[in-house]
């Protein structure tokens, strides 16, 4: 049986930000885990750009999305089953709607599929598809697989790989989907399951250990990250701001391996987090949290949401100022997204104030509610502002006026921590050495290094960046062009310069340059001493 798993992804600021965060998706690469070893299986990922192949060889095509792609992912299986193909949908969106999404579908997965995903199978080998397949009791996260390696190659997600730690969250954020989709229910994943995963792991990668809240359960992430740091390893993650009041968990996540964390500030609004159900988040004391982050090594990355009940204008001004007083190192501006399944978007319907049920607009960059004290145009116009605002980093004056579009992607970096870069330092250093004594081999120095950097990070720069995954012969170029100017810099460029100006320094003669000369040396003494 051969079957074909696609993460539909429409082009927008949603698939941005998520290749952005660069890590294979958990959905395809948890169902292709779960697969029987007696089934063929091929991943397609929209996400990192591959094409889904509509004439492939396949059983049974399954196409997994959250709610921004979910029109395009109907679209797609729409033209599957059009070609004949038996198709089955899962994800978040498929999961909250099935009944939507069994009208573009054969079968919908709705919940984790480990377990079902088998049932599914079979029914599919047999002829016997039922119309959807829903999970009764969460997973036990001892009985899943690694992710598999053969299938997308980790160098597609520039060596970014994903192993999975937890699943579900204690919080029940009003507006969060990870709650619901999990059954409420927090569990987590054997370590010595994560150890043994990550030592198969292709050398030279960086980790995302996946948890919505890697923290929650302190006596666990202690031992996690103990077990970690013999490995060696560079790592990301997800985690609350109340990491930073446990001095003993943090360094321990610092000595691991932890290099930047994605933490869920959401606003400067106190009230705002207190009606959603993050009233744990302090914003009087972000910036002291954050400075200890830093001190550890871990940059920190959150986002500004707009639209909360309790915000009004004067909301996209207060998170100018206090992103840049917090000097976190990277923000992104989102508009609050009732996905469906949420209790915010229960609420919102409940109140008569959901505006369109069309789909792709739920990517945090449309205004798809009726916001409680401002107008829709007022928080689209704000949360535009402020993207601009804080792209102007400590450069800003906060006078301007809401305008213009905003540039959808990924992170911006903002006032940043104040880590003094000594190897840069150095750098220049040599570099006005270099040009004072006429030493061009530290070019070469450079040239090396350049080379080796752009083998280690598996990237290189040329005018514009070159990642090795999608560019592969013209990455490979411009890394030996780097070698070879390097090396052939080091091994000659200083044999010419000393025997090319010789000086007799015993008679305190200097030379000038004749090109008449056909002696041995062109540079003969000019008469004069010094």
């Amino acid at each position: 049986m051969k079957v074909y798993l696609v993460k539909a992804s429409a082009p927008g600021p949603f698939k941005d930000y998520k290749k952005a965060m660069g890590a294979p998706p958990q959905n395809i690469f948890s169902v292709a885990a779960a697969t029987p070893g007696n089934v063929q299986v091929t991943l397609c990922d929209e996400t990192i750009g591959m094409k889904p192949n509509l004439r492939i060889t396949a059983d049974l095509v399954a196409l997994f999305f959250h709610t921004p792609d979910a029109v395009h992912g109907y679209q797609l299986a729409d033209e599957y089953r059009a070609k004949g193909y038996t198709v089955a949908l899962g994800g978040l969106h498929p999961s909250f709607l099935p009944d939507e999404a069994i009208e573009h579908a054969d079968a919908v997965l709705v919940g984790e599929a480990e377990g079902i995903w088998d049932e599914l199978l079979s029914d599919a080998r047999n002829g016997t598809l039922q119309k959807r397949y829903q999970r009764t009791t969460p997973v036990d996260l001892a009985t899943v697989r690694p992710y598999p390696t053969d299938v997308i190659a980790p160098a597609k997600y520039q060596y970014f790989w994903s192993v999975l730690v937890s699943r579900g969250c204690v919080h029940r954020c009003e507006y969060c989907a990870v709650p619901p989709f999990f059954c409420g229910k927090y569990r987590l994943r054997p370590i010595e399951n994560i150890v043994s995963e990550i030592q198969a792991a292709p050398p030279g990668c960086w980790f995302e250990l996946h948890a919505d809240n890697l923290t929650a359960n302190r006596d666990y992430a202690l031992e996690l990250f103990t077990a970690l740091k013999p490995l060696g390893i560079n790592w990301m993650g997800e985690a609350t701001i109340k990491l930073a009041d446990d001095e003993e968990l943090l360094r321990a996540a610092a000595e691991s391996g932890c290099k930047g964390l994605l933490i869920g500030i959401e606003t400067p609004s106190q009230a705002a987090l207190n009606d959603s159900g993050k009233g744990f988040v302090a914003p009087d004391d972000i910036r002291d949290k954050i400075r200890r982050f830093h001190e550890h090594g871990i940059s920190i990355t959150s986002s500004m949401i707009f639209g909360f009940d309790t915000h009004t204008t004067e909301i996209f001004q207060e998170s100018v100022d206090f992103c840049r007083h917090i000097e976190i190192d990277e923000v992104e501006s989102v508009l609050l997204i009732p996905f469906p399944g949420t209790p915010l978007h229960t609420r919102l319907e409940q109140e008569n104030r959901i505006l369109t049920r069309d789909w792709s607009l739920y990517d945090g960059n449309n205004v798809v509610f009726q916001p409680k004290s401002m107008t829709p145009k007022e928080l689209k116009d704000g949360s535009v502002w402020f993207w601009e605002e804080i792209r102007k980093g400590k450069r800003s004056t906060g006078s301007s006026t809401p305008s213009g579009q905003r540039n959808a992607g990924p992170a911006l970096t903002t006032a940043g921590s104040r880590t003094v870069r000594w190897k840069s330092i150095l750098g220049l250093g040599l570099i006005g050495t270099g040009l004072f004594f006429n030493l061009y081999w530290i070019w070469g120095v450079f040239f090396v290094i350049w080379a080796l950097n752009d083998l280690r990070n598996r990237q290189t720069h040329l005018l514009d960046d070159i990642p090795r995954h999608e560019s592969p012969v013209l990455y490979w170029v411009v890394v030996t062009m780097w070698l070879t100017l390097g090396l052939w810099t080091l091994l000659f460029s200083p044999v010419s310069y000393w025997q090319d100006y010789p000086s007799d320094w015993s008679t305190q003669e200097s030379y000038q340059y004749d090109p008449a000369n056909e002696g041995a040396s062109p540079w003969e003494p000019s008469g004069n001493t010094r």
